[in-house]
């Protein structure tokens, strides 16, 4: 669970009381607020960028799936550092990863990463999809959504640029022998070539829907400097149906 720790809660306090003193204490109260939701205090274009991002369709339904979940304030910064990297702004990723990292360690850049690779919109349509076909309540997405967050490292597979395509098909087979109910793989710039020619060699000779019985699908881009990025999504079905428990 992230928290505000007592210390901060005393400031807070502190500068409650201390609130008409000025715009000054004001502002240092906002600054607070925001650090102990994001981990860093954006500055005004970030502040709109993140709030354009609340506002969203896709988070306000993320939002009704899984209510008031300790992770959204992060997973809102996740998707802004995705729109950081289309425009190549390297350095202020940096910046703010690392801010996140000292404050909520490995579980809070976990979080972030959901949010900055996209994954958190195939997430959001899958815990939509558990909502609307197998009639799940809320706690019962938490509790998926939950793993899925518990589970990232162990169900995504980074492309890396010098991989070849045997490493990775054996990654992949890896995975699919595992039955692991879903996962994903992500590759960009020079990574994807050999990810597309190894999951669509895979694919045609039924390695994949046939034999290992995944659905997959794909989302291509490319970032604004005209860098390909691509993502993948495998889901396990077993009788028709997708199958989400972890064992």
């Amino acid at each position: 669970m992230i928290n505000v720790g007592e210390s901060e809660i005393d400031q807070l306090n502190t500068l409650l009381k201390l609130y008409e003193a000025g715009k000054d204490v004001k502002r240092t109260i906002i600054n607070l607020l925001d650090k102990k939701k994001y981990g860093f205090v954006p500055d005004e274009q970030e502040a709109k960028a993140i709030k354009r991002i609340s506002e969203s369709p896709r988070f306000c339904r993320l939002k009704e799936l899984i209510g008031n979940h300790e992770s959204l304030n992060l997973v809102r910064v996740g998707i802004y550092i995705m729109e950081l990297n289309d425009i190549g702004e390297r350095q202020l990723i940096n910046e703010i990863k690392n801010r996140v990292n000292k404050r909520y360690g490995h579980r809070g850049m976990k979080i972030i990463n959901l949010g900055s690779t996209g994954t958190i919109f195939d997430v959001i349509d899958y815990l939509d999809t558990l909502k609307l076909r197998k009639g799940y309540g809320k706690e019962h997405i938490i509790l998926e959504f939950n793993k899925i967050l518990d589970n990232w490292e162990r169900i995504t597979i980074f492309v890396k640029s010098e991989q070849d395509k045997k490493s990775l098909y054996q990654n992949i087979q890896i995975y699919m022998r595992l039955k692991h109910p879903i996962f994903f793989v992500f590759a960009y710039g020079t990574a994807c070539s050999v990810a597309m020619k190894t999951i669509a060699d895979m694919n045609n000779a039924g390695l994949i829907t046939q034999k290992n019985h995944y659905l997959i699908w794909s989302k291509p881009g490319k970032d604004r400097a005209g860098k390909l990025k691509y993502a993948w999504n495998f889901e396990l079905c077993l009788g028709g149906l997708s199958k989400f428990e972890f064992y």
